[in-house]
């Protein structure tokens, strides 16, 4: 039999017990607590580390972002000979006016404003007329003074990374380049200069340089090799880019070149630069040549120029079949096909094959569409049309070709 003093002795035994345990759930409940939280936040860094071309992107657009706090820029779009505003996409053809709007428009968008205009990353056109320092209102001076003032004034700039702005200085009366001073005809001439100064993405073809991804896979397409035909007239073209261009040309609904003033549009560049010249009396950039006195309208002509008369190529390229030689890869790989045999142009239509692209548009002429006029038959060429005629159509065939129906 218990006591009452033995049955106290173990009911505090057990609760003692009791005790402990619970205190040891406790530990360990919380220990596992810690733990879980610490995978938890492993996990949660893991999953929002951001790559490598993640992050080169992230600092370009803080570089971007620190440029314009700092500076009392412009930041513009170019899209169809018009300026846009960089926050509402509002359109000038006048550069006092832009500049006058985009002030107002700043103090009510943000950088992330303009960054959601973009379809990817790209760089942020700056105009840098009359820029001056928000904080000290010290006057631009270059771009290499541009980025190390940001510094000076404690912006977030990491130099190793783009800028993530293209300066440029807008004014009609001479649209000259700010890093190198060259001077074009219009702003797209010079915009297209500015890939030589800002090669962010290289052609792993050829080597070229540009400024944005998107010019980068334009450039790419010329090394597109193959059989392109256009779809308005079958001609075939060995090179997308070439089928691109004719298409552009030959097949465009209305003339290309537009007026960004007054909307006309003309044929020609220089029609359009005529108009210009007399309508809106835009002056006339010219450019001259570096090694004589001669002035041309474009700098393409210039180019032409230069290579032509003051560096003229040599013909260092041999044919080793032959004693012939060529200026460039391109003429000494044509002129091989003599010796190899290759027929590299081939028919889409009836397979047949041709050394020279110039020949194989020649055969396509024949494959012109030759439709029976009496019963819609289609045949791909005019030999088989008239024996159509001769088997199906005797009467019809003696009408029209007399001589053959005789014996």
């Amino acid at each position: 039999m218990w006591t009452e003093k033995g049955l106290t002795q173990v009911f505090y035994f057990l609760g003692e017990r009791g005790k402990t345990e619970n205190k040891n759930a406790i530990k360990l409940e919380t220990s596992e607590k810690f733990v879980s939280e610490d995978s938890f936040k492993v996990t949660e860094k893991k999953r929002y580390q951001r790559s490598a071309r993640a992050e080169a992107r992230f600092v370009t657009k803080k570089n971007a972002s620190s440029i314009l706090e700092c500076w009392t820029l412009c930041p513009f779009r170019w899209k169809r000979n018009r300026f846009k505003c960089a926050y509402c996409e509002d359109n000038f053809t006048e550069c006092a006016e832009l500049r006058n709007h985009v002030r107002l428009c700043s103090t009510q968008h943000s950088v992330k404003d303009i960054y959601s205009k973009f379809k990817e990353m790209s760089l942020i056109n700056i105009d840098i007329t009359e820029a001056s320092c928000r904080i000290c209102a010290m006057p631009f001076r270059g771009v290499n003074e541009m980025r190390y003032h940001v510094i000076d004034h404690g912006y977030d700039f990491d130099t190793s990374h783009p800028d993530g702005v293209l300066p440029f200085f807008l004014d009609k009366e001479a649209w000259k380049c700010v890093i190198c001073q060259e001077s074009f005809n219009n702003f797209l001439k010079l915009y297209e200069h500015m890939n030589i100064h800002y090669q962010y993405y290289i052609c792993a073809t050829c080597g070229k340089g540009y400024m944005t991804a998107p010019r980068l896979r334009k450039h790419s397409e010329v090394h597109i090799t193959g059989t392109f035909p256009c779809d308005k007239c079958r001609r075939v073209f060995t090179m997308r880019a070439a089928r691109d261009y004719h298409k552009s040309h030959a097949h465009a609904k209305s003339p290309r070149y537009e007026c960004p003033q007054c909307n006309m549009r003309f044929g020609g560049y220089y029609e359009r630069m005529n108009h210009l010249n007399e309508a809106h009396r835009e002056k006339e950039v010219s450019y001259k040549c570096a090694h004589c006195e001669l002035s041309f309208k474009t700098s393409g002509k210039r180019a032409i120029h230069v290579r032509s008369v003051h560096f003229p190529q040599q013909r260092n390229f041999a044919c080793p079949f032959c004693k012939w030689l060529f200026k460039t890869g391109y003429e000494l790989k044509r002129h091989m096909v003599k010796h190899t045999g290759e027929r590299n142009f081939c028919c889409t239509i009836c397979g047949k094959t041709f050394q020279r692209n110039r020949a194989l548009r020649t055969h396509l002429k024949i494959h012109e569409d030759f439709s029976c006029k009496w019963c819609g038959v289609m045949f791909k060429q005019k030999s088989l049309q008239l024996a159509h005629l001769r088997s199906n159509h005797p009467e019809i065939d003696k009408l029209m070709l007399p001589g053959l129906g005789k014996n």
